[in-house]
């Protein structure tokens, strides 16, 4: 852990940036409490005539490469998202009335509508409509 003197360094600075004490806290990890206590004694010390200079690159570079690699997935997550929209767009264009209805089935079959949802990029309504229509026409 860094030394005292470099977190109260880097209290001051963040909190003289305008930076809240919740974001201080995440930013350098610490419970919100502690800064609150911490930057209250800083208020009554003085200041240190020679502030080290702190970069923010460090901070910078840490988030930048968490996004960076975090944006694949989220193209996925949006290309998903908009996949799934537009299937529901399309059950609601052929003109059949549905509403939510509460049964009880398995939990293996929830998981099998679910699963076989994503697998084929449909909505529950449209796995379960068509597996009641097989049932109901079968007989």
């Amino acid at each position: 852990m860094a030394s005292s003197q470099t977190d109260d360094t880097q209290l001051r600075m963040l909190h003289e940036q305008g930076h809240s004490q919740t974001e201080i806290a995440r930013l350098l990890n610490i419970p919100r409490s502690t800064v609150r206590d911490r930057l209250k004694k800083l208020d009554q010390s003085p200041s240190p005539d020679t502030t080290p200079a702190m970069s923010t690159e460090g901070i910078l570079s840490v988030y930048n490469s968490m996004f960076e690699g975090m944006m694949t997935d989220l193209h996925e997550i949006v290309a998903w998202w908009q996949e799934r929209k537009a299937a529901l767009r399309l059950t609601q264009d052929e003109g059949r009335e549905t509403r939510r209805v509460t049964f009880f089935v398995e939990k293996r079959w929830e998981d099998a509508v679910r699963r076989q949802a994503d697998l084929d990029n449909l909505t529950y309504t449209q796995i379960v409509n068509e597996a009641f229509r097989r049932y109901f026409e079968g007989k």
